[in-house]
């Protein structure tokens, strides 16, 4: 039995606000809030006239923003730059009917005053690009198409929501359903509905739950793909040799390759990337396919003047998936893309004593948590890292602030260093304990507390704030603070425990833990402040990072 058809329905108090979202990211997501009471579809505004969210997300940009005269739309920091600077007017004015717009025939004008509504089916599950969020609404880019679509042709353009993508296909293909705006063309298709030209292309790849590089010649190659997507005819034609296991969802899918129950997932890297994240695995990048999926708009076979409206729209809309495409797995903009080819290489500085969590090992590499970090986003971003020499980490401030290096990655954000330096959001939170030289508890509050710190960690920022009564003793480097330590100069060290003790450990020195200070390090990336592109592309990358990534590179 066929699964009921769902109409979106959407009220004048419904938001069309977010940024899509893993991974990610980073790309814009516009969410409807609201339903009736009932779940069904009765007529409302079209989703570029509905209203400020609801939803608690708050809008930041420092000008109201417009699709038409009607209520602003909300859009998170810098997206209205990206949009604007695509040929999105968000600017307050009056509009311009569709025929003048599109230069409409009569005869599509027509059309037009006769279907006000124009019924959209979409895949629920292609997360970043196009799927229902968590109230069963579109998001995606997909729903950034509908608005613009709405702006040029004053139809309403109601989403039609179903199971899968096969359910999708099936509401085009039994007239439930009249367009569609990320499908691929093939002969099957071909027999119930019609395409626009294409509008992007995705590549997709051979993603897998071990990191190693394959392709599709090896021999008894066995792959996952989605029930119905257009690469399941390709891979008929062009190798028929591969064996694939369609499924239905990507989550299936993901369950299927970490069981082994096959070699590969064949499909969209940053789609495949951003699920994997939300079910908390980790999958890997093992290579090409040499297959892409040239999408179109796809309309209703039966409906050659609706296809003719929706061409004239799409030449006259700016390639929104585009924006956000960037290297596999990152959404990046133009200028992202534009920053990063003219600065093929970023320079890293560090903390060289941060034992075992960043420092040098005996070839002079950045090792420990930090040179995890700086290989992963080397692999993200596709850029080279590369380390400049370091003394220790006053050096290390110092080089970011002369602009004799681009960033480090493992830094707190403190009002001092907010003058040169930007950050990402944290990625890594430590703790700071109180070390002694004997067994014993100390608290922060003890009368005459006198503690060593190194000199410009951001715990002396603390300090000074927080314990203004508390006597801090600052040194270059843990070894030294250790022989103050053991020489009595001092109640205690305060830092990081594994820290202390593992260099104490080397020193040949017995430490104690004798309690927290109350302090915690919020690690992030720090970059130069006159780079802000780059910080918003090191802001994606780490977005990317699935969690458990997270906790590999930080506990090894």
């Amino acid at each position: 039995m066929k699964p009921p058809i769902r109409t979106w329905n959407r009220q004048s108090d419904v938001m069309a606000c977010a940024v899509l979202g893993m991974v990610v990211a980073m790309m814009v997501v516009a969410v409807a809030q609201a339903a009736s009471p009932d779940g069904y579809g009765s007529h409302a505004p079209p989703a570029h006239q509905q209203g400020v969210p609801s939803s608690g997300v708050q809008c930041n940009e420092p000008r109201e923003l417009y699709l038409d005269d009607s209520r602003p739309l909300c859009l998170f920091p810098g997206t209205a730059d990206i949009l604007m600077s695509r040929g999105i007017d968000l600017e307050r004015g009056p509009m311009q009917p569709p025929a003048a717009i599109l230069g409409l025939t009569p005869e599509e004008q027509a059309w037009l005053a006769e279907r006000p509504v124009i019924r959209v089916a979409h895949d629920p599950g292609w997360f970043p690009i196009e799927y229902a969020d968590e109230h069963g609404q579109i998001a995606g880019v997909t729903l950034h198409y509908i608005i613009k679509f709405e702006e040029l042709t004053g139809a309403d353009l109601q989403p039609v929501l179903t199971d899968d993508w096969t359910g999708a296909l099936e509401a085009i293909r039994d007239r439930d359903a009249d367009a569609m705006f990320m499908v691929a063309h093939t002969p099957e298709r071909s027999e119930y509905m019609g395409f626009t030209s294409p509008h992007h292309t995705l590549e997709t790849r051979l993603v897998a739950a071990e990191d190693r590089q394959m392709s599709l010649d090896e021999p008894g190659l066995q792959v996952i793909t989605i029930r119905n997507y257009e690469i399941e005819d390709w891979l008929d034609e062009n190798h028929p040799d591969v064996v694939y296991v369609s499924v239905d969802s990507f989550e299936e899918g993901l369950a299927l390759l970490q069981q082994g129950e096959a070699d590969a997932f064949a499909a969209t890297w940053p789609v495949v990337r951003a699920t994997a994240e939300q079910e908390g695995m980790t999958v890997y990048n093992a290579g090409p396919t040499g297959h892409s999926y040239p999408l179109s708009v796809g309309y209703r076979g039966d409906q050659p003047v609706l296809g003719t409206i929706l061409q004239k729209a799409l030449d006259a809309s700016p390639p929104l998936l585009e924006i956000f495409e960037g290297t596999p797995g990152l959404m990046l903009t133009a200028e992202e893309k534009t920053w990063l080819a003219e600065h093929p290489v970023i320079r890293v500085a560090y903390d060289p004593g941060w034992f075992p969590i960043e420092y040098l090992d005996e070839s002079g590499m950045l090792a420990g948590a930090a040179g995890r970090y700086m290989s992963e986003f080397e692999r993200i971003i596709g850029v080279d890292f590369q380390q400049v020499p370091i003394d220790d980490w006053s050096h290390a401030l110092e080089s970011v602030r002369a602009r004799d290096a681009d960033l480090v990655f493992l830094a707190v954000e403190t009002d001092s260093r907010s003058e040169y330096m930007g950050f990402t959001t944290p990625h890594y939170t430590i703790e700071s304990v109180l070390v002694t030289a004997q067994e014993m508890q100390l608290a922060m509050d003890e009368p005459g507390l006198q503690v060593i710190t190194i000199r410009d960690y951001a715990i002396e920022d603390w300090l000074d704030e927080n314990h203004p009564d508390v006597g801090y003793v600052s040194v270059d480097s843990f070894e030294e603070g250790l022989a103050l330590l053991q020489q009595g100069e001092a109640d205690a060290f305060a830092g990081v425990w594994s820290v202390v003790q593992a260099i104490a450990e080397r020193e040949g020195m017995t430490v104690y833990n004798a309690g927290p200070t109350g302090y915690s390090y919020d690690l992030s990336v720090g970059y130069r402040s006159d780079q802000p592109v780059l910080g918003a592309i090191l802001q994606k990358a780490l977005y990317t990072i699935p969690a458990s990534a997270l906790e590999r590179i930080q506990g090894e």
